[in-house]
């Protein structure tokens, strides 16, 4: 005979599946890994801040 569906052997069974099937999901819906560098950020020259008044003392 089956075990009744409200033993804990159950239910730890139902949250594994659940539990493997959210890791297989978040896998397969994730962006690839790039094959080169063309995601790296590119080096900028100008300094991100620039004050518009010059304090000259």
């Amino acid at each position: 005979m089956a075990q009744e569906p409200d033993s804990l052997a159950f239910r730890f069974a139902a949250v594994l599946v659940l539990a493997v099937i959210i890791l297989v999901v978040m896998t397969l819906a994730a962006p690839p890994c790039p094959a080169n560098d063309t995601a790296a950020l590119i080096p900028s020259s100008d300094p991100i801040y620039r004050a518009q008044y010059l304090n000259l003392y």
